[in-house]
């Protein structure tokens, strides 16, 4: 089963991130996008 998940992209030009929701297979989006731009900061949530 693919996972599901929410991208938020920011850049320093803009003032609110970029917030995508339910990205299917969103490791494989994530591990594309940091190949493409050589950054990665991975954020954790946690719900309570």
């Amino acid at each position: 089963m693919a996972s599901s998940g929410r991208l938020v992209m920011s850049t320093p030009q803009e003032t609110h991130p970029i917030i995508i929701e339910h990205v299917l297979g969103i490791s494989s989006k994530d591990d594309q996008i940091s190949r493409l731009l050589g950054v990665r900061r991975v954020v954790s949530e946690s719900s309570t």
